[in-house]
């Protein structure tokens, strides 16, 4: 019996299947060893509740077909991962166990389980009688009173970098927006209490933060010190006064002039990173050949540039120490603030439940017989779908559970354990998706893992569009795009080390074409791409109005334009996502 792996599935390939049979042939090898199949001893999760829906769905279909079809049940035979095929009766058995035992089977979002886990230890994790998980707008409402309460009592300092934190530059209309955003995290962006939460747990919370810090004797993390106050104004005077480049006239070269007097121009004002940032002051402390404006620089210019330089580049990196220092008190302050807040009204999202469970450590190896009697239930066989999309604060919340179903102790030896996972297809990292974990996990335990080849072949997609992908994945080497971003190659080749070419299982018709909208002189924009989309479906749905057209977006807000715009061209079109009732077109006019 296949007890233990990770199989990296590609997209298509069977993971639903495999996973449903696996959990079956755990059934069934329970039902020979034990006398009965355990169905409410196992846990399958996932991330989607419609995903935990259609393993389920294919658990019971499976089970029914092998129990209904001779050829079914031999179809199936190699990935129940069993010795010997089961029998009909085996399966009948199984199938009836698992229906009457249906409400507590334990096919699961990893949220749901969570959630579970959280109602059964409130007191311990810190959770008051009455939580629940908040919805958006509620959520919204309190994030807006916690940034209210903040910004009362930040003092002048603490709002300038604040708000300097949020906008980066950028003029926006609304802080009070971009700070939620950037806080608790929206559309794609990144959320900075992950990133306190996170180092908070680490064995010194401080040392992320301080990682910056100058070293006793005033250094800078490079190596370099900040000049003293006089001898940084003499060496603005030399630097000042240094020869710059002429033309074949005699006449200062206006570009060299120019730029000369930005530099001095930014040193006295303190504006380290527009000096740094000069080409000219590259070019003066490169010292390989580099010219500016077709000229090389007068070597008095280069050795009058250099002090300055390494002040500058100490000065950059002090500056941004006090500021990662800064942000952490500031975060921390809004943490407490949100928290207490929190326990008042009761109000909780996924990721905070995930958080405190993580910090209390109520899932720990020698406290499991009280989780299992929390949960009126044990865990035996452990499955994972979509692993990649796994965080690392789920992780730690799991690793106990994982350990203890690995470790073969007490007798049980021949737990089932499986992951299903594909790195490419991690679309959680807005959640914070680790598909690093997959070779963490198989390293960890590779002693106690069963190899398995990986699912390469797709049921799905026709071996037209397989090499499309192939074609453009498999040689992201030679993306020019790529090749202009310092430091992308290296993480190219680690993603391609384990990438597998795609393989069609069936042979399917197809057709792939790549468009890129013409937008004229201007870059082309989402808008652009809407246009073409809802074009090409119109005339798509003319030349056959008889077939289903599919489009996929990247964002709910889109689906919702999109499908505004089919039904304005008279098109039928439904939309599948989690987009709010303000996303539509007709409420945002009357906003």
């Amino acid at each position: 019996m296949t007890t233990r792996s990770v199989i990296i599935a590609s997209a298509g390939s069977g993971k639903t299947f495999t996973l449903a049979n696996r959990l079956i042939g755990w059934m069934v090898h329970r039902l020979r060893t034990e006398g009965e199949p355990g169905c409410d001893r196992l846990l399958a999760s996932t991330f989607t509740r419609k995903a935990a829906g259609e393993i389920l769905e294919r658990v019971l279909q499976h089970l029914a077909q092998g129990v209904l079809d001779d050829e079914a049940r031999s179809r199936y035979a190699d990935s129940f991962g069993l010795s010997t095929c089961p029998t009909r009766d085996e399966l009948r058995t199984v199938l009836l166990t698992f229906i009457r035992l249906l409400h507590r089977v334990q096919i699961n979002t990893l949220d749901g389980v969570f959630h579970r886990i959280c109602q059964c230890f409130a007191a311990e994790i810190g959770l008051p009688a009455n939580w629940t998980i908040g919805d958006d707008s509620s959520m919204e409402r309190l994030r807006a009173e916690c940034i209210n309460e903040v910004l009362d009592a930040v003092d002048g300092d603490s709002m300038t970098l604040l708000i300097k934190l949020m906008q980066r530059g950028q003029r926006k209309r609304s802080v009070h927006a971009s700070i939620s955003r950037k806080i608790w995290g929206g559309g794609y962006g990144s959320e900075l209490l992950q990133i306190i939460r996170a180092t908070s747990m680490t064995p010194d919370p401080d040392a992320p933060w301080n990682w910056l810090k100058p070293a006793s004797d005033g250094s800078a993390l490079d190596g370099g010190h900040p000049l003293d106050p006089t001898a940084l104004t003499r060496a603005i005077e030399v630097l000042e006064e240094a020869p710059i480049v002429l033309k074949k006239d005699g006449t200062p070269n206006s570009y060299w002039f120019k730029n000369h007097k930005g530099m001095v121009s930014d040193l006295r004002a303190g504006d380290w990173e527009s000096f740094l940032e000069r080409a000219v002051t590259a070019v003066c402390s490169t010292r390989i050949g580099d010219t500016f404006a077709r000229n090389l620089p007068d070597d008095e210019l280069i050795e009058a540039v250099a002090p300055l330089v390494v002040h500058a580049k100490a000065c950059c990196i002090n500056g941004r120490h006090e500021e990662l220092v800064a942000t952490h008190s500031i975060l921390g302050a809004i943490e407490s603030v949100y928290r207490k807040r929190q326990y008042r009204v009761g109000l909780y999202t996924f990721g905070d439940i995930e958080q405190l469970l993580a910090e209390c450590r109520v899932i720990r190896r020698d406290a499991l017989g009280l989780l299992w009697f929390r949960l009126d239930g044990m865990v035996r066989d452990l499955a994972f779908d979509e692993f990649q999309d796994t965080s690392t604060r789920q992780y730690k919340v799991l690793e106990p559970l994982i350990e203890e179903v690995l470790s073969g102790e007490g007798g049980d030896a021949d737990r089932g354990f499986l992951v299903l996972a594909d790195p490419k297809q991690s679309i959680y990292g807005w959640r914070g998706g680790t598909p690093g974990l997959i070779d963490d996990l198989e390293r960890d335990y590779a002693n106690r893992m069963d190899e398995e080849p990986p699912l390469v072949r797709s049921w799905r997609s026709s071996s037209v569009v397989l090499d499309a992908v192939d074609r453009v994945f498999g040689s992201l080497e030679d993306n020019a795009a790529l090749q202009q971003i310092d430091h992308a190659m290296d993480g190219v080749r680690a993603w391609l080390r384990n990438y597998s070419r795609h393989e069609a299982a069936r042979d399917l018709p197809g057709c792939v074409q790549v468009l890129v909208p013409d937008a004229g002189t201007d870059k082309p924009t989402i808008d652009h791409a809407l246009e073409m989309a809802v074009e090409l479906v119109v005339e798509r749905h003319r030349a056959a109005p008889d077939r289903t057209i599919g489009v996929l977006v990247s964002r709910n807000k889109t689906v919702t334009r999109l499908v505004a715009a089919l039904r304005k061209a008279g098109v039928d079109a439904s939309e599948e996502g989690s987009s709010l009732l303000v996303d539509s077109p007709a409420v945002l006019a009357m906003l």
